[in-house]
C-alpha cells in the first residue's frame, strides 16, 4: 500500500484508528485525514496521523498538479518494525 502527502496538516495524534475509534469523541473523529474512508487495514493506521495523506490515486496527482506541488510517497506495511518508527519519528 502506498499513501501520498501534499501539504502538513494538524490531525488528533493517537497510535492506530482502532484506538482512535475507542478513545475520541465524535468531533474528534470528524477530523481524521482522508484515509479514514479506505478500506485497507495498512492505510487505516494512517487515518489519525498528522499528515494530510491521500491513497495513491488521481485526486492526490490532480491535486499537485494544480497546486504545484511535489508528492511525498510514503511506502510500508503493517508488520515493518521500521516502517512503524518512521511513522512515530516523521508524522507524528
Amino acid at each position: 500500500m502506498s499513501l501520498l502527502c501534499l501539504r502538513s496538516a494538524v490531525f488528533p495524534r493517537q497510535r492506530n484508528f482502532r484506538s482512535f475509534l475507542y478513545s475520541t469523541t465524535m468531533a474528534q473523529m470528524l477530523e481524521a485525514n482522508r484515509l479514514a474512508n479506505e478500506k485497507s487495514p495498512y492505510l487505516l493506521q494512517h487515518a489519525n496521523n498528522p499528515v494530510d495523506w491521500y491513497p495513491w490515486g488521481n485526486e492526490a496527482f490532480e491535486k499537485a498538479r494544480s497546486e504545484g506541488k511535489l508528492i511525498f510517497l510514503s511506502i510500508g506495511y503493517s508488520t515493518c518494525h521500521w516502517c512503524h518508527v518512521m511513522e512515530r519519528e516523521s508524522f507524528e
